[in-house]
């Protein structure tokens, strides 16, 4: 049994499911993701700060994704079909975290998924209710600005990010 989790690995949830749409299975806060974020600011400059990984998206046509939790089952993603096949809201009221699956996509070299292992304890350590307003705060600038993974300075004030 995982000792993080608050619910003793049985399905839970303290959030209504529309505030759960920012909450990815594996720990991702979907809220800052520059793909989004573009979309609902329609912004590029979200998408220009990207890795180079990402140069063949960043032209392409502005499409908000709905996130893992749209009704799309098998898409490919093993972790969110493992999660949303047992009931959990998210991994961490898995008795099996952090599987393997976990850790390895924690550790792909991608910058932002090395957050999820520490983002999926926080979400057992105060809840996905708390979790998700401190990650709303976390991902906006003073001047009210959204914010994204990558971006370096804020897209409305050019005030320099820092994130603690």
């Amino acid at each position: 049994m995982n000792p993080l989790s608050e619910s003793s690995g049985q399905p839970h949830s303290d959030s209504p499911s529309e505030s759960l749409a920012l909450l990815a299975y594996c720990g991702l806060y979907c809220g800052a993701c520059s793909f989004r974020v573009a979309a609902e600011e329609n912004d590029r400059r979200h998408l220009r700060v990207l890795p180079a990984k990402y140069d063949y998206l960043k032209e392409q046509e502005l499409q908000l994704c709905p996130g893992c939790r749209a009704d799309v089952d098998n898409d490919g993603c093993a972790i969110k079909n493992c999660a949303r096949g047992k009931g959990f809201a998210h991994c961490g009221e898995c008795g099996e975290y952090p599987c393997a699956a976990i850790r390895q996509f924690a550790g792909d070299g991608i910058p932002h998924h090395a957050e999820i292992i520490e983002n999926i304890e926080a979400l057992c350590r105060v809840g996905t209710t708390a979790w998700l307003a401190e990650q709303a705060s976390r991902w906006r600038c003073s001047c009210g600005a959204q914010l994204s993974w990558y971006a370096r300075d804020c897209p409305m004030c050019g005030g320099r990010i820092t994130r603690g």
